[in-house]
């Protein structure tokens, strides 16, 4: 057997556990200061901002819930001739939710274009729902899950 390679392994698997656990660190102070900063990018009304060459944005996973069950969910859809969205899952119908949320976002985004900063206002659940037909404003609830992420700036 070669020695210098059973070295070199084990010399990596050390530096693999190394870099593991300061990597554990890292993700554990990223999340601590998700929870601290989202909070104020929402109450700041601020999406975006770009810090040392990255942008830093509040990403939104929107997703419908049933506020009265299944039943009256389905109801709604009819009564707003949105049967195609009645199914097993719940797939489509958050697809739709989402699409809607896209409108609204880009509504909003162009609201923002044309005034100052400090009158931008983040798009939220309220401004979904409000833009959902009549029947389903009732039924469905807009859940957003925030997420402070980023990439590199232009």
């Amino acid at each position: 057997m070669n020695t210098e390679q059973i070295k070199e392994f084990v010399r990596l698997e050390k530096d693999k556990r190394r870099i593991e656990s300061e990597l554990d660190l890292v993700e554990k102070k990223i999340k601590d200061l998700k929870e601290i900063l989202v909070p104020q990018f929402l109450a700041a009304n601020c999406q975006h901002t770009n810090m040392d060459g990255r942008t830093v944005y509040v990403h939104t996973d929107i997703r419908p819930a049933m506020v009265n069950g299944r039943d009256a969910v389905v109801t709604a859809l009819r009564e707003e001739g949105l049967d195609q969205y009645i199914g097993v899952n719940h797939q489509g119908l958050g697809a739709y939710v989402r699409e809607i949320a896209r409108e609204v976002e880009d509504t909003i985004a162009r609201e923002n274009a044309a005034n100052p900063q400090e009158q931008h206002r983040v798009f939220a659940e309220e401004d979904v729902r409000a833009a959902l037909p009549g029947k389903l404003r009732d039924e469905i609830a807009v859940i957003f899950k925030y997420d402070l992420r980023s990439k590199q700036a232009n």
